[in-house]
């Protein structure tokens, strides 16, 4: 492969949000290697493909349009995986701005280091609305913010947000050839689940590879009035949820923990109902929206342990046979 960045934009019904998106990535500096940008069209019923090809066509970006006719957001990653021409590719949401300077500074990363897997960047919210008092509580799971990390590479079993987020192509690749089937659902169409994006960080570093996170890697997310109401937020989180507790098992294998996966598993059940008495409590006290979001986050993942336990013991099992 030739020195450079596969640019992956993954779409659904994307056409009134990827020209901004399009004439951004136009703008941005190289120094030394060349970017190119796929468009995965998962099953549109609108004009992306159409609105993609004309403006590489009109314009000087390097790119393309591929399909993927099985619906769902970490199907559109793989095929945009498989579609790479560089080494080091970048996945870009169809609503992130980024800085001019984002491919040299992901670039200088890779280039230091060959053991480099997975890189995270800074995501700043961009919106039209006065945020509300409990986003900042919140914002990373809006890809905005730091997820608490520092600058430099970070300990195993760190996630990011999949917006911004660079990978080693052969990482990815070496993954999904394994055929690892994890159960994970992720965004299809309108449907909140999430999950592939935190099951690729997790797998790179199951390679054998290190996850990076710098803070001066920034990008704008433009979030839609809609999509900053409590009601919406609720949803999103039990959909961030929604693949609890299958990728414990990934934490599991990292953390080189001994003893029972199963008895692991057993025992958030006290745990989480205890969370959820707690949190109740202070919810009763205060009503205020940051305490009915925490209850509900043990809610949601006692909820999901019940619902996929059988799917994260597969997972570990797959997991443990491959990578032990």
């Amino acid at each position: 492969m030739n020195k450079g960045v596969s640019i992956i934009i993954c779409c659904y019904n994307s056409a009134d949000r990827l020209p901004t998106v399009l004439d951004y990535l136009n703008k941005l500096e190289v120094k030394d290697f060349e970017y190119e940008v796929i468009v995965v069209d998962n099953l549109s019923t609108d004009a992306t493909q159409e609105l993609a090809t004309s403006f590489f066509f009109n314009s000087n970006l390097k790119g393309r349009v591929v399909h993927e006719p099985i619906p769902g957001l970490s199907n559109a990653r793989k095929k945009g995986v498989f579609s790479a021409d560089f080494p080091v590719i970048l996945f870009c949401d169809d609503d992130n701005f980024l800085n001019s300077d984002y491919l040299i500074q992901g670039m200088n990363y890779f280039l230091r280091n060959e053991k480099l897997g997975c890189l995270g960047g800074y995501g700043i919210a961009k919106v039209a609305m006065n945020l509300p008092y409990w986003f900042d509580q919140f914002s990373s799971s809006y890809a905005v913010g730091s997820l608490g990390k520092s600058t430099g590479i970070q300990n195993k079993g760190v996630i990011h947000y999949g917006a911004g987020l660079f990978f080693k192509t052969d990482a990815l690749k070496s993954f999904y050839l394994k055929s690892i089937d994890s159960s994970i659902t992720d965004r299809k169409a309108n449907l909140l689940s999430s999950g592939g994006d935190s099951e690729l960080c997790l797998a790179v570093q199951l390679e054998g590879f290190e996850i990076a996170y710098d803070s001066k890697l920034n990008f704008y997310h433009e979030i839609k009035d809609e999509r900053i109401t409590e009601a919406y937020y609720l949803k999103l989180r039990e959909g961030i949820l929604s693949n609890y507790p299958i990728l414990t098992a990934y934490d599991f294998l990292l953390s080189k923990s001994e003893g029972d996966y199963r008895l692991y598993l057993a025992k958030q059940v006290p745990v989480l109902l205890s969370g959820v008495v707690k949190t109740y409590i202070t919810l009763l006290r205060q009503r205020d929206f940051i305490s009915r979001v925490y209850c509900y986050n043990f809610i949601f993942r006692f909820k999901y342990l019940i619902r996929n336990y059988s799917s994260a013991i597969n997972l570990y099992h797959q997991l443990k046979r491959t990578y032990s």
